[in-house]
C-alpha cells in the first residue's frame, strides 16, 4: 500500500517517485564547478570597471595643457591683429598686424604640436 504522501503508482509519472538522488560527490563536484565560474565572472565584471574607469578619466597630460596654454595665446593674438586691423588701421602699421598674425601661426603650429604629442596612441 503507497504511503499517504506519495500518490499511488498509476498517478506518478515517468521519471518520479523511485529515481535516486545524484551522489555527494557530483553535487559537490558541480558546486565547485559553479564557484569558479563565479569567481572568473567576478574578475571578468572587475576587468571590465577598470577599463571603463580607464576610459572615462584620462590621465593629466602636461602637453595637453601647454598646448590648451599655447591656444588660448593665439586667439589673444589673432583678435589683438583684427582689432588694429578694424580700429586702428589709419594709425597702426601693416607691419604691426602681420607680427601679430605671425606670432599666432607660430604658436599654432606648437599647440598643433602640443595636442599631437599629449593625445593617446
Amino acid at each position: 500500500m503507497p504511503l499517504p504522501s506519495q500518490p499511488p503508482a498509476a498517478d506518478r509519472g515517468p521519471g518520479t517517485g523511485d529515481a535516486k538522488p545524484p551522489p555527494a560527490d557530483a553535487t559537490q563536484e558541480a558546486a565547485a564547478t559553479l564557484v569558479r565560474i563565479e569567481q572568473v565572472l567576478g574578475d571578468i565584471r572587475g576587468r571590465l570597471d577598470a577599463l571603463d574607469r580607464e576610459r572615462r578619466y584620462r590621465s593629466f597630460s602636461l602637453a595637453l595643457l601647454a598646448a590648451a596654454v599655447l591656444q588660448a595665446l593665439v586667439v589673444g593674438f589673432l583678435l589683438a591683429a583684427l582689432v588694429d586691423w578694424l580700429f586702428y588701421s589709419d594709425t597702426v602699421q601693416a607691419g604691426a598686424v602681420l607680427v601679430k598674425l605671425g606670432f599666432a601661426a607660430v604658436l599654432q603650429l606648437a599647440a598643433l604640436t602640443g595636442f599631437a604629442v599629449g593625445r593617446d596612441a
